[in-house]
């Protein structure tokens, strides 16, 4: 599991929004955010690299396919 930070938009505005990788694969992404959205929402996606490890950011179309809400303790 690779833990990275991320930025996305969404097409109902030009704001950028925060939020962290938590699982990666072949079919898709899970991410964590504190933006609701709907199921079907389209975002554009860039998973930012550090500079250090010397790869540039990943950048892609994704659609919100499933959610879950996850309540954290602190």
């Amino acid at each position: 599991m690779v833990s990275l930070p991320l930025h996305f938009q969404t097409s109902e505005n030009g704001g950028a929004y925060p939020g962290l990788t938590i699982d990666a694969s072949e079919s898709g992404l899970l991410i964590q955010t504190l933006k609701e959205m709907p199921v079907g929402t389209r975002i554009d996606i860039e998973v930012l690299f550090p500079k250090k490890v010397n790869l540039s950011n990943f950048k892609a179309e994704a659609e919100i396919i499933w959610k879950d809400i996850c309540y954290w303790d602190d």
